[in-house]
């Protein structure tokens, strides 16, 4: 039972390649690249692709480095994938942004003189003009960066400015899970990018569910989250919804792989058609809803068997998993 179980069970992993691609995501994908790499960014660049949780934002960023490593190395792009969901707190937010922003800009490749240093003195300046980024990131900042103790955010601004705008390459700074974060943390990364988002010939990628950040923003600021948001991301996408019908492909042939030694008989084919269109279809709107209900079934199903008719018990699983107020009540009800 257990090596089935580990056989069946699917991991909630967003794609990597486009090829494995079944939901249409792959086309969007191109297309959002291109646009990436042909677009003016002569005074930085800050998109955002949005989208619920689940829905496929990261599938996306990796089917667009997908498109990118396929470019030739003269066009390709410098790529930092920025995670802040990896680290702890707001002063690993700011030393880990700026250290990863730091290493690129003053690698071997670039070969830009005193960026380096220059990067480390905004990074301070930036901490000492936002009085909430806490002291620790401060001290941790200068120990890092060995950086004067006062420094003026315009001036260094407009010397980091002068230096990348001389780079023959872009650089895309992929900024994804920004809505696992904390309402605090959140509205730290987006000050950050608002203190960097016009750095010339960087293009700043952020995924997150626009929801969930809105909501945080004004948790905190006291102000409209949607207007903050306006003012920092110049342009948005969303996720695109899909098809439905290749939603039901993709779960129906997972299905076939727990019920595929089930007698044909046993399974009442019209009756299931009409149990999950009427019904479980509505539960599965995105990929990680798919993943969740496979995986429950591949769990649940194999010890019962014998025991349950598997129409009905797929149509009480998907209550049980995506309605668990109405499965209660069947549950406590069962007379």
């Amino acid at each position: 039972m257990k090596k089935n179980i580990a056989r069946n069970f699917l991991p909630d992993k967003p794609l990597v390649l486009k090829k494995d691609d079944r939901l249409g995501y792959s086309k969007f994908a191109e297309n959002l690249s291109r646009g990436l790499i042909n677009a003016n960014a002569t005074e930085g660049l800050v998109v955002s692709l949005n989208g619920k949780w689940g829905s496929g934002k990261t599938t996306i960023l990796n089917f667009i480095f997908d498109e990118i490593d396929k470019l030739p190395e003269t066009q390709k792009p410098i790529v930092i994938r920025f995670n802040p969901w990896w680290f702890s707190g707001q002063d690993d937010l700011i030393r880990n942004f700026f250290d990863q922003l730091r290493t690129t800009l003053d690698s071997k490749e670039l070969k830009i003189e005193g960026l380096k240093d220059l990067i480390g003195d905004f990074a301070q300046a930036v901490g000492d003009y936002y009085p909430d980024i806490p002291w620790q990131a401060r001290i941790i900042t200068r120990f890092l960066f060995k950086v004067r103790p006062k420094q003026n955010i315009p001036e260094l601004k407009s010397k980091i400015s002068e230096k990348l705008a001389k780079l023959d390459s872009r650089i895309f700074v992929v900024i994804d899970d920004i809505d696992r974060l904390i309402p605090e943390e959140i509205r730290q990364i987006f000050r950050l990018i608002k203190a960097v988002a016009d750095f010339p010939n960087i293009i700043y990628i952020l995924a997150f569910d626009k929801d969930v950040a809105i909501k945080s923003l004004e948790s905190i600021q006291k102000i409209s989250g949607s207007e903050y948001l306006e003012k920092i991301v110049q342009a948005s996408f969303d996720v695109p919804t899909p098809e439905k019908s290749l939603l039901n492909t993709l779960f129906t042939d997972k299905l076939n792989q727990i019920f595929n030694k089930l007698p044909q008989k046993a399974f009442e084919t019209n009756r299931w058609q009409s149990v999950f269109f009427d019904g479980i279809e509505k539960f599965l709107s995105t990929p990680r809803s798919v993943t969740k209900f496979y995986n429950s079934l591949s769990i649940t199903y194999p010890a019962l068997k014998n025991e349950v008719n598997p129409v009905d018990f797929v149509a009480i699983e998907s209550l049980r998993q995506f309605s668990p107020y109405a499965y209660d009540i069947i549950r406590l009800n069962e007379k």
